[in-house]
């Protein structure tokens, strides 16, 4: 089973500038080297990484790498800022939607996508009557399926840091519009909140959250619940409290793959 972890912007590239300066480029690079290095410890996972150093990757060239790649699960990490509310703070996960959850999430998305503008989200339909149909299930699969490994994700990232309110979240990134790849959106926090650039640049709390996001990985992908974390206080509690209620949404069965589309 193949995963590709694809670290947000690069190079020419900064993504989001925190309070103190600190580039968006530079945590998810960080961040995609330690979630490369988890996923090479799990049994039946192998991964590949978009970038793993700071080079700029266009959204079309990272789109068209993971195609190519036959990935059965893509994982992209970001970092986000908001420097008219200095005081949202939080992670959150994204799945793929055409009309985003929310305000922030469509301003998220528009930001995101704006170097590369705006495509339609479905492939091409080719010349059979039925591929329509055959992209419209697949698009539902996808969806159905991204949607449950970002519930997995949100639930474990909140035993071990802040999460927004509403920490599942959907818009039209480019980045996850692969039609039979179920794809993720990371956002390991603000980079406009002081609190949040403190955490981000701080090595052991990269580390929590990479580890939740590997656990949130294997939880969805195999049904397998984690080893249990330490206890603590704080955001743990509810955290846990999140991830029991997205076990039955886990429980039908493995992970089957990635499905072929006909033409």
């Amino acid at each position: 089973m193949l995963v590709v972890v694809d670290a947000g912007h690069g190079g020419r590239d900064p993504g989001a500038i925190g309070v103190s300066g600190i580039e968006e480029k530079a945590i998810t690079l960080a961040a995609a080297r330690r979630l490369v290095a988890e996923f090479d410890r799990l049994d039946g996972l192998e991964v590949i990484a978009t970038r793993l150093d700071d080079r700029f990757l266009s959204l079309a060239e990272r789109l068209e790498r993971i195609e190519t790649l036959d990935a059965d699960l893509l994982i992209s990490l970001h970092a986000d800022s908001l420097p008219v509310r200095p005081q949202l703070r939080g992670a959150s996960v994204y799945t793929l939607a055409t009309i985003a959850s929310t305000a922030e999430a469509a301003r998220k998305a528009h930001r995101e996508n704006a170097a590369t503008g705006d495509v339609a989200i479905e492939h091409s339909a080719g010349e059979s009557a039925v591929r329509p149909i055959v992209t419209s299930l697949m698009r539902r699969f996808t969806t159905e399926r991204s949607v449950l490994v970002a519930e997995a994700i949100a639930a474990e990232l909140a035993t071990v840091t802040r999460v927004l309110p509403q920490p599942l979240l959907a818009a039209n990134f480019f980045v996850l519009r692969s039609l039979d790849t179920p794809s993720v959106l990371v956002e390991l926090g603000y980079l406009s909140n002081a609190e949040d650039e403190r955490l981000l640049a701080d090595a052991e709390h990269l580390n929590r959250l990479v580890r939740a996001i590997a656990r949130g990985v294997q939880r969805a992908l195999f049904a397998s619940p984690p080893q249990p974390a330490s206890a603590t206080s704080g955001p743990v509690d509810a955290g846990r409290a999140l991830v029991d209620r997205a076990v039955p949404l886990l429980s039908p069965g493995p992970w089957t793959g990635r499905v072929v589309v006909p033409r």
